[in-house]
């Protein structure tokens, strides 16, 4: 009986049934920011001209504002992390591909996907 150690845990190789790479969660914190950048382009310019400042003077903050926002967008669509996911004994066991390796991950996928 051969046993396969995964990170801390150990399973037992024929308990294994399949295992693949997935990708995580995002982080949504990012996207958030994004949308909030877009929405103050639109309202700093729109509150300012109704409190009586020229439009001119805060036009730039709202282009600024929506010329950055696509930065936040890049960093959330770069937030998903790959995880390394073990069906062992009819449940699902998730790993980080940063904490197993991602040598050890790939190694694993091959000898146990379906």
């Amino acid at each position: 009986m051969s046993e396969v150690q995964i990170g801390e845990r150990t399973f037992d190789a024929e308990a294994i049934t399949d295992a693949h790479l997935s990708h995580g969660r995002r982080d949504f914190r990012p996207l958030i920011v994004g949308m909030g950048m877009i929405l103050l382009a639109l309202l700093v310019p729109t509150a300012g001209v109704a409190a009586g400042v020229e439009f001119w003077l805060l036009a730039p903050v709202g282009v600024g504002l929506f010329v950055f926002s696509p930065v936040a967008f890049y960093f959330w669509l770069r937030s998903s992390k790959q995880v390394l996911v073990v069906v062992a004994d009819d449940e699902l066991y998730h790993f980080a591909v940063d904490y197993v390796g991602e040598q050890r991950a790939r190694a694993v996928v091959a000898e146990f996907s379906r």
